[in-house]
């Protein structure tokens, strides 16, 4: 499929990276606040394993084109339209999908892969305007430090989407990495919104938990991985994100 790709996010350049080994044509649009120059030598992209690889990889055989100019001004028909920008880039994202709707002549589906406040994809499928434009909210679940990895073998897709049609397309994209089981969850587009902000929440209450837990054994002169230990192995809880620490790490808590 031809698909266009907006954003230099770690999940920006993943999903170019994975995409285009499949065998989709991927055109990759960076933000202007961060080209292909300066992300070749940003130090998170470089400490991901693959990625970087894979992305020259894709360069090399051409099913990956970069475009640091106007965006869309090849004027070449896409199917998919994937954004994957940062909170602050909201507004600057509708902006651009009207645009680029304005140019489309045929269908087109959005996969809005960025974490944008409840209801954003819908509101950006209104900026798409005409028939057979849709948008669908695909959850950004990419773990930093594996991102190649949480890509091409996921444990899950979180799809938010209220169209058939956009759902078998997405499909279709997704298709080389959901083959052994099926692990794509659906549900409706602001319920996936909010089932990230609720994810990020519920992690950020679990490490902030435990800094009070530490905070109130060092008080009692106790040991706080005997606490973190006894804790974790109840099955209610577990171990996970159940750490004391310095603060919060990463756009995923990764």
């Amino acid at each position: 499929m031809r698909i266009e790709i907006h954003g230099s996010e770690l999940a920006a350049a993943t999903a170019a990276a994975a995409l285009s080994w499949v065998g989709h044509r991927v055109r990759w649009v960076p933000h202007a606040s961060m080209r292909w120059p300066a992300l070749q030598s940003a130090d998170w992209l470089r400490r991901e394993p693959d990625l970087l690889e894979r992305l020259e990889e894709g360069l090399e055989q051409g099913t990956l084109t970069l475009a640091n100019g106007e965006p869309h001004a090849s004027g070449e028909e896409i199917d998919i339209l994937w954004l994957a920008f940062s909170p602050e880039q909201r507004e600057e994202a509708g902006d651009l999908v009207a645009e680029i709707a304005k140019r489309q002549q045929g269908p087109l589906v959005l996969v809005n892969n960025s974490t944008f406040p409840v209801g954003e994809t819908e509101r950006l499928e209104l900026r798409m305007g005409g028939e057979g434009r849709r948008a669908v909210a695909l959850v950004d679940m990419i773990e930093e430090g594996s991102a190649w990895a949480s890509f091409t073998r996921p444990r899950r897709w979180l799809l938010g989407c209220d169209d058939e049609q956009a759902e078998t397309w997405v499909r279709e994209v997704l298709r080389a990495f959901n083959r052994r089981r099926d692990v794509m969850q659906l549900m409706p587009r602001r319920a996936a919104e909010l089932t990230k902000l609720a994810t990020i929440g519920m992690l950020a209450t679990r490490i902030s938990y435990m800094n009070e837990i530490a905070g109130l054994a060092d008080t009692l002169g106790v040991d706080v991985e005997y606490v973190r230990q006894g804790m974790g192995a109840d099955s209610r809880i577990g171990y996970e994100y159940l750490y004391p620490g310095c603060g919060f790490g990463g756009p995923h808590f990764s």
